[in-house]
């Protein structure tokens, strides 16, 4: 069972001070403690949220060699917000090329598409073709990077990825393997709370969310609060439809990696993080068990 967990950069950045990283790795006194915790829970995974175009590396290197010294995986959320048009990766992200031969190994990058408030540009297309510039450099010998289109919330601006159908429309127009899904589960259900995207009478038989879990390579988790506010911890259905869900993934072959993508900078100051952690990933990995068992 592969259970990965999202840290924010700023815990990971060598640069920022060790007071300022205490919320977002839930009180531990340092980064190796915390990581420490999450693999007696069961966390297999990594993930650095978000690894900034503009990022130096070297702020980075400590976090990773820690990270990986515990025989933990790594997948990076990185972003193309910042580029206008693919050109080659050192121009557009240089952090990225010494980041991929520190984790020498194939590597999952969950992304936002291109987005913006002007009605004049093609975001959708703008977006192909910059991971089709990007997937041809970095893997025009081997598979480093799978890069996986993340579904997003409907926000005020032009997004062609806030919506299952857009992100699947994109990777499908692409038609790269390299180029999969990111289901962040937490979105999606916002999305339905609000009314900005269709509520399927039974997710599991949705034809298009069927489809769509088709592609997906990754997946960020995470609950919604009583306000409707996203990235808080799940220990029930009301919180993310999770069961649903999961069934949609297992039912679709799905070998990625289960990931909790929790802001704990937004509810940590008031309840218990470790403890919130802890049961968000036992619920996680208890319902991934019972599908796997239906599915059978």
């Amino acid at each position: 069972m592969k259970i990965g967990m999202s840290i924010q950069q700023q815990a990971l950045q060598s640069n920022i001070s060790d007071e300022q990283k205490q919320v977002f790795i839930a009180g531990f006194s340092n980064l190796e403690k915390y990581i420490d915790y999450l693999k007696s829970l069961g966390v297999t995974s990594i993930e650095v949220r978000i690894y900034d175009q503009e990022a130096c590396y070297d702020d980075f290197n400590e976090a990773l060699s820690i990270i990986q010294s515990k025989g933990l995986n790594i997948t990076v959320h990185g972003e193309l917000l910042k580029t206008v048009v693919g050109s080659q990766v050192d121009t557009d992200y240089p952090s990225l090329p010494p980041l991929i031969e520190k984790l020498n190994n194939p590597t999952v990058m969950p992304i936002h598409v291109s987005q913006g408030v002007e009605e004049n540009i093609d975001y959708a297309s703008r977006t192909k073709q910059i991971l089709q510039a990007w997937s041809n450099e970095l893997n025009k010998s081997t598979n480093q990077v799978q890069f996986a289109i993340e579904n997003n919330r409907m926000k005020k601006v032009n997004d062609p990825g806030n919506t299952i159908k857009g992100v699947l429309e994109m990777v499908e127009t692409l038609g790269r393997e390299d180029v999969g899904i990111c289901f962040d589960m937490g979105h999606y259900y916002s999305n339905i709370q609000q009314g900005k995207e269709d509520s399927p009478s039974v997710l599991e038989e949705d034809p298009l969310l069927n489809e769509f879990c088709k592609h997906v390579v990754h997946t960020h988790i995470h609950g919604m609060s009583s306000e409707g506010t996203t990235h808080f911890p799940i220990r029930k259905e009301s919180d993310l439809p999770l069961r649903s869900f999961v069934q949609l993934l297992e039912q679709n072959d799905y070998k990625g990696i289960y990931n909790l993508e929790l802001s704990l900078d937004r509810w940590a100051k008031d309840e218990d993080p470790k403890q919130l952690i802890a049961e968000s990933i036992e619920y996680l990995q208890r319902t991934i068990t019972l599908c796997r068992k239906g599915t059978r």
